[in-house]
């Protein structure tokens, strides 16, 4: 078990919790924020000082880029990072620089920071973010819908996407956790302090 912490890459084994044996990984001044895994044994991290492929096979380590993201996702052969401004988006064979999408007034995002990438089972993309709530790209026509106060979200930050069983999304946000239909396009039931969980606010 991989586990991105703010002191580096650690790893869970035979009980123990350990720094992994990388050089690079192992370093207490890298703070690892997200991470995505293209293949069995190869990963891209997003820390503090950029954008790290490790192969965890042969601990081979090498930085593909500067820009500081914390969220990273994948979608339709592109790699999607926050890059404050804008959102950059990388060849996923390549991992080279293919295009980036503004954000605000002069762009077609949101000015809102991203705090998650998510692609569900029906192959659909989801961005949750601090301030602008769901946002889902629409790829056919390059559109991003955003989806929020009128669609029974109670918050407008969105830390985390889990999917069930049933398609349903369990959305973390600083209201709670929102169940959320992708089909009906809306929240259907929120869980907060009153049943039971531990506050209203969510981190992850």
């Amino acid at each position: 078990i991989w586990i991105c912490t703010k002191k580096g890459l650690m790893v869970y084994k035979n009980g123990k919790i350990s720094h992994v044996d990388n050089e690079i990984l192992s370093d207490p001044t890298l703070n690892i924020f997200d991470y995505l895994q293209l293949a069995d044994d190869i990963f891209l991290l997003t820390t503090n000082k950029g954008i790290l492929k490790w192969n965890s096979k042969t601990s081979e380590t090498e930085k593909i880029s500067s820009i500081i993201s914390k969220p990273i996702g994948k979608y339709k052969g592109k790699i999607w990072v926050d890059a404050g401004s804008k959102i950059v988006r990388f060849d996923e064979l390549t991992l080279t620089k293919t295009d980036s999408i503004l954000k605000g007034s002069s762009g077609k995002f949101p000015n809102s920071p991203i705090k998650c990438f998510y692609t569900d089972k029906k192959g659909r993309f989801w961005i949750g973010t601090w301030g602008s709530g769901l946002i889902q790209y629409l790829d056919n026509v390059d559109f991003f819908k955003p989806f929020g106060l009128p669609n029974g979200f109670r918050n407008l930050v969105i830390y985390s996407i889990i999917e069930d069983d049933k398609g349903l999304f369990w959305i973390s946000t600083n209201s709670g956790i929102e169940l959320f239909d992708p089909n009906l396009q809306r929240v259907f039931r929120n869980f907060d302090s009153e049943d039971g969980i531990q506050g209203n606010e969510f981190n992850t």
